[in-house]
């Protein structure tokens, strides 16, 4: 009895899984794009890691140190051997030429005392007499060249007969007479080594 029920039950199963129908769904076809087959050239691209360089390069060096005040030359122009690049601030070295000339002159004024102290020691005059000799010099060049201007109108005059030669004669003498003063202070300064003005030295 357990088999025939066991038997029936397995038939009713059966048919009823006969009967009833199965949904199976059906997947839609895939959208495909087509295009026409044509020949034509294609662009191929490429990415790299690389660096760029300048066919000629030339290397700027500045011949002093300083700040660059400003540049002359804008990026990317072209230059030529001499042209003008940079500027570099002048204000340090206009100060550097300033002290510079400050102490040439402050050697020379030392240079040229030092001389004078020197020299003053070789002749054993004191300034002072210096001074005094060619103070006389410098009035005995102004007097002979009066009296040489005398000497040349009396001439002139004697040429013309207005005067006698005993008056060119004396105004002869007078020249002669400041030409050798003239000579003397000069003999006295060159024997002490020493110009004739102050400002030859």
């Amino acid at each position: 009895m357990k088999t025939l029920l066991w038997i029936l039950g397995a038939a009713w199963l059966g048919l009823a899984a006969c009967s009833r129908p199965e949904a199976v769904s059906t997947p839609k076809p895939p959208a495909v794009s087509v295009a026409a087959v044509a020949q034509r050239p294609v662009p191929v691209y490429g990415q790299y890691v690389g660096q760029t360089e300048a066919v000629k390069t030339v290397e700027v060096r500045a011949r002093v140190e300083g700040f660059i005040d400003r540049q002359a030359a804008p990026d990317g122009v072209d230059v030529r051997a001499g042209d003008l690049l940079f500027v570099i601030d002048p204000r340090p070295f206009e100060a550097s030429l300033r002290q510079a000339q400050a102490n040439v002159a402050r050697d020379s004024a030392q240079l040229r005392q030092t001389e004078a102290q020197h020299r003053n020691l070789l002749t054993g005059k004191r300034p002072e007499e210096i001074d005094a000799i060619r103070a006389q010099l410098a009035q005995a060049e102004a007097s002979l060249a009066l009296s040489e201007s005398n000497l040349t109108r009396q001439e002139e005059l004697v040429r013309a007969k207005f005067v006698s030669n005993e008056a060119a004669d004396t105004a002869r003498s007078a020249r002669d007479r400041d030409r050798a003063r003239v000579s003397e202070l000069k003999a006295q300064l060159a024997a002490a080594k020493l110009p004739a003005r102050p400002d030859e030295i």
